[in-house]
This record gives structure tokens, sequence and C-alpha cells, in this order.
């Protein structure tokens, strides 16, 4: 699976707010990027709305940007009787950090071993990376966990059923270049 860290450098007024919306809808809402490739405004508004949820952070560096910011730093604070005190707050990608790590909403997709999906589809292995389902006829295919969330987010959106999946008929369903990236010498090596 390719990295999905990404910096966008460039000076004022080059599109890397503009590439980071689209970079941030690749990973998290595909269904919706594709619907609305045409309309900056719709991108721009779902991108708010994943920043008005707590599912992306946006920060802007600069010269004046230190590691206080981003990490964690002191801050000085007045108690009940007025005295200054120090405490250590966290800073943008440290915060971040600990709600990925206390995140119990259920926005995340968590697969079990035991878990059972559609008719018949069962995990039989679940690791950070990847996902074992045993099919039906009782085959095993790992999937990794992109290629898994990406298919779930169009399953969500009923843009085709878990049956249609595990059938095949459902790539025509999909733009081709959402599965650009698990195609292998040219071939879906999945499903």
């Amino acid at each position: 699976m390719p990295s999905l860290n990404q910096i966008f450098f460039g000076p004022p007024g080059t599109g890397k707010t503009y590439a980071t919306v689209e970079a941030t809808l690749q990973i998290l809402d595909q269904p919706f990027l594709a619907k609305n490739a045409g309309s900056r405004s719709a991108l721009k508004a779902r991108f708010d709305e994943l920043l008005a949820a707590g599912d992306v952070r946006f920060v802007t560096f600069h010269q004046s940007f230190s590691y206080e910011d981003f990490v964690e730093g002191l801050r000085a604070t007045t108690d009940e009787q007025g005295q200054i005190r120090y405490e250590v707050v966290s800073g943008v990608f440290r915060s971040l950090c600990e709600s990925v790590a206390t995140e119990l909403s259920g926005k995340y997709r968590a697969f079990k071993v035991g878990d059972r999906y559609g008719t018949g589809y069962k995990v039989t292995r679940a690791t950070p990376d990847v996902v074992e389902i045993e099919k039906p006829q009782g085959k095993h295919l790992p999937i990794g966990m992109s290629l898994l969330n990406t298919l779930a987010s169009y399953v969500d959106a009923g843009t085709f059923t878990i049956e249609e999946l595990g059938n095949g008929r459902w790539d025509k369903k999909v733009p081709g270049s959402v599965l650009d990236p698990f195609l292998v010498n040219g071939y879906k090596n999945f499903l």
C-alpha cells in the first residue's frame, strides 16, 4: 500500500489547499469525490464537514510555527488563586495521535475474527494491514485494509451490495481510477 503521508509545499496561490482537499477525499470519501469531481465548492464543503467532525486536521506551517505548537509545549495558566502555573499542552500532532488512540465512537472500521458479512462471508484473520475473509465456497481471500475500506464505503453508500461484491458484479459501478492503486500488472488481484 502506498504511503498516505503527503506534504504540499509552494508559494501562496499555487493550489496547495485544493490539492489537500482532493487528497483528503481520495482517502476518506472516494464515492463523493468521484461524484463531485468538477465542483470545487462541493468538495470544499465536504472537506469542511470532515474537519468539523474531527476526522481531518488541517495545518498550515509558517516560519513562526514551533515544536510546542506542533507536538507539545508549556503554557502559562492561572489557577483559582491567581497563581501562575505551567501546564504541558498537546500540540496539533500530539492531539491528533491522542484522539486516534482513544477513538471509541465507531467511526473507524474494526474487523474482528468471526465477524460475518452478507451471506456466508466470515473474517478469519484480522491485522492492522490485512483482513482475511472466508468466502461461501470456502476459499480464503486476504484483502488490504485500504482496499477493504474503499469497497466498504461504496457498500455503505448503496452503490452495490456485499453479495454483488462477492460475485464480482461491482467493478463496473466504481470509477476505474479508484481501483488503480490496487491493480497488479494491470489485473485486479482481489475478489
